[in-house]
């Protein structure tokens, strides 16, 4: 708790707490082995609606959206998932372009000229 104190700017311990049991129970963050981890709530995003593509629409009210995680799309297991930066255009065919990020997961099975399976 004191290093939290740190590094939200509080100076009481208990204030801390206190902000984390809040957190908590609204299911951003959870004990895991004695640390403070966050859940897939505390990387979601809003996801406001549908947009027209090429013309300007008026903005849809704040408090009108769901929220999501990209997790819930590209990362199904967290603790064997990585990001990188592709290097090179011998997958430009495959629409992988010098530059690009691509979600890795680690020890996938893969196929030749196929998807990896999960």
């Amino acid at each position: 708790m004191a290093k939290l104190c740190e590094v939200v700017g509080m100076a009481s311990t208990a204030s801390v707490f206190d902000m984390v049991s809040r957190l908590k129970d609204a299911v951003y963050v959870q004990r895991v082995e004695g640390r403070i981890a966050p859940t897939k709530r505390f990387f979601a995003r809003p996801l406001v609606g549908n947009v027209r593509a090429g013309l300007p629409q008026p903005r849809q009210d704040e408090d009108d959206f769901e929220v999501l995680t990209i997790d819930d799309y590209l990362v199904p297991d967290p603790n064997r998932t990585s990001l990188a930066r592709v290097k090179g255009d011998s997958m430009r065919d495959a629409s992988l372009l010098d530059g690009d990020m691509v979600v890795v997961q680690k020890n996938a099975p893969t196929r030749v000229g196929g998807r990896s399976r999960a």
